[in-house]
């Protein structure tokens, strides 16, 4: 008689379980780390990127990243990656307390060339 084999599932990675109902803000924004601006055409270039309505400016400690609004390709409509085994290094290392889930990740936002400019001259942004 032959021995039944048996196929167990594959345990869920933690991930998996922090990832479960979660909206996935990380997969609708992709955020590029950029410099703060030091000259006047760095300036220039950052002010004509926030001319596009899908583009602003992040600032966290001090830091700087360039946000651009979009949803990634491999996203499905449970919220739940559909390249998983395969997705990139950067998705494989986004936890928290990164992850936007937990709260904002962010100590401002630029929305505007007139916001970018005016943070950079005073320091802070208008309310």
């Amino acid at each position: 008689m032959a021995k039944k084999v048996v196929i167990k599932p594959k345990k869920k990675k933690k991930q998996d379980a922090v990832c479960i109902k979660c909206p996935a803000p990380c997969c609708k924004d992709l955020v590029i780390p950029t410099n703060k601006p030091r000259t006047k055409d760095e300036i220039e270039e950052l002010k004509w990127h926030l001319h596009f309505d899908t583009v602003r400016i992040a600032i966290r400690s001090y830091r700087w990243y360039l946000t651009i609004k979009g949803r990634c390709i491999y996203l499905g409509k449970n919220n739940l990656c559909k390249n998983y085994d395969n997705r990139p290094k950067k998705c494989k290392d986004h936890m928290p307390p990164d992850c936007e889930k937990y709260g904002k990740w962010y100590d401002l936002f630029l929305n505007t060339p007139e916001e970018l400019e005016e943070y950079l001259q005073n320091g802070k942004r208008k309310k």
